[in-house]
């Protein structure tokens, strides 16, 4: 009897750490733009589990498959979607090189915070584009929900789409449960424009000041999903896109998310 009890307590435990390894996590976070041309907010839903991500932002979704290498994106009011091939390493790194674009390594701040009642880290980066500079302020949490399974997206994300030249940061060991990105346009920017240009871009900058991205989770939580989370939902009409440049867009800085595209502004082919 005894041994029994205990095989049934080492079975449960088991089982346990196997649903514990295999969970994904969701996380809702609210973003805010201030300044610039199109200041807003929004909440933003990020689901991962193993090599697949979702996230959702109104009526938006985009799911990024690692393991076929695609990006999907969804649009329920449409109730259609688009896939495409994730951008290789070569041709984002060409693309990178000819922007100029400039990412110092993610450094601690000795700052912490608590946010939704874990503890994080700061870490901040800065950079240069051909139109001006940024600062990145990531807060980094090991003890959240899920801070393994994000790492573990994120590591394998950026090892498929990876710049030559590194111009894109490693992010830091964790899960960000605070971001913030100040953008600026400097007068290197302005000195090979025309004087009117030039004047008119520095008045509007004086305007609007600088633009500031921040996003900050307000819920985050360990969840299995089901297969079909990361997939178009049954019914929905898969819209046939023009072919992919042959130089794709460069990943973005690890502290900006992913604005989604939105299939409404594309007319059905």
């Amino acid at each position: 009897m005894k041994n029994r009890i205990l095989f049934l307590v080492g079975a449960a435990l088991a089982a346990g750490i196997a649903q514990s390894a295999s969970a994904g996590v969701v996380i809702t976070e609210k973003d805010t733009v201030t300044g610039g041309p199109q200041p807003g907010s929004n909440e933003r839903t990020t689901m991962i589990q193993g090599n697949k991500r979702k996230l959702i932002v109104g009526d938006g979704q985009m799911i990024t498959n690692l393991d076929n290498k695609t990006v999907t994106v969804i649009s329920t009011q449409r109730k259609m979607y688009s896939e495409m091939p994730m951008p290789s390493g070569d041709a984002s790194g060409r693309m990178a090189a000819n922007q100029r674009f400039q990412a110092s390594d993610f450094k601690k701040t000795g700052k912490s915070r608590t946010i939704v009642g874990y503890k994080c880290d700061d870490y901040q980066s800065t950079g240069k584009f051909p139109m001006g500079e940024f600062v990145m302020t990531v807060c980094i949490s090991k003890d959240a929900p899920g801070a393994a399974e994000f790492t573990k997206f994120t590591d394998s994300l950026q090892a498929q789409v990876k710049q030559k030249d590194n111009s894109v940061p490693k992010m830091p060991e964790g899960v960000p449960l605070a971001q913030e990105m100040t953008t600026k346009v400097t007068e290197d920017a302005l000195k090979n424009l025309p004087p009117e240009a030039a004047a008119a871009i520095r008045q509007k900058m004086a305007a609007q000041g600088p633009i500031v991205n921040k996003s900050e989770v307000i819920k985050i939580a360990a969840e299995n999903f089901p297969e079909s989370t990361f997939a178009p939902p049954s019914g929905y009409t898969k819209q046939v896109m023009p072919p992919r440049p042959t130089s794709p867009p460069p990943m973005p800085p690890p502290a900006m998310k992913p604005i989604l595209p939105s299939p409404a502004a594309t007319p059905a082919k």
